[in-house]
């Protein structure tokens, strides 16, 4: 199969995929360039038999997975990165809600979408890029969104992020930036590259010290939504 051009978190990107599952995703970030790319997705024949074999994936899964992976590999050398996340967009920018899987980040992001209705919209589900361009931080949809594929094409200014914890009682602070890193690091993956390894290590200490993070315990009611949307928007819902 040719290899197909797309435009991903800002980046001209060549893929050779051939599953249903990994092109329908991928087709609305389609983009004929001229350039060269700034990297390729190939030869991925051997990582996806050792999913199928080791991790009971089907070959659709597999391709979806190590296209993801090979993307987000590559992503390190331009001044980015994928944060595990649910990242929802209003009026101009992006909010990002980290945690482990389970935790309620789609949940959250749901009750945003519910209440600000047509003024919010689902950047990416679950796996967004981050992406360090001119100085400021943004979030980026990409075809690689979880199960739910919630994602849109777009690269949107980061306003804040919130690592979520489930709690009987909602309320939200700031997050020191030395106490931020952790966090955010066991919500990322690592590239296969010592240099890139250093590179992301030093992205994430600029992110958390130029993007407010905050620490949110919170439930699933409306007040939830208010807590967090108050803190990280900086705006009265009502």
């Amino acid at each position: 199969m040719p290899k197909e051009k797309y435009r991903i978190a800002g980046l001209n990107v060549l893929m050779d995929v051939s599953g249903e599952l990994t092109t329908v995703r991928s087709e609305k970030y389609k983009y004929c360039f001229s350039s060269t790319p700034d990297f390729e997705i190939i030869g991925m024949k051997s990582n996806i038999e050792r999913m199928m074999r080791d991790e009971g994936l089907t070959e659709q899964e597999a391709e979806y997975v190590a296209s993801g992976a090979r993307f987000y590999n590559n992503l390190v050398s331009f001044g980015g990165f994928m944060l595990h996340s649910s990242a929802v967009c209003y009026n101009g920018k992006a909010y990002l809600f980290t945690a482990d899987s389970g935790t309620g980040k789609s949940t959250h992001t749901s009750l945003w979408k519910k209440h600000l209705t047509d003024k919010a919209f689902i950047l990416n589900d679950d796996k967004p890029a981050v992406r360090l361009i001119d100085g400021k931080f943004y979030a980026a949809g990409t075809p690689w969104s979880g199960k739910t594929d919630q994602n849109e094409n777009f690269l949107v200014e980061i306003g804040s992020v919130a690592v979520l914890k489930r709690g009987k009682e909602n309320k939200i602070s700031p997050l020191n930036p030395s106490l931020a890193v952790l966090p955010l690091l066991s919500q990322t993956s690592f590239p296969t590259s010592s240099e890139r390894v250093d590179a992301l290590s030093k992205l994430l200490e600029q992110f958390v010290t130029n993007v407010p993070i905050f620490e949110l315990y919170c439930d699933i009611s409306e007040q939830a939504f208010i807590t967090s949307f108050e803190k990280m928007t900086n705006q009265n819902y009502r």
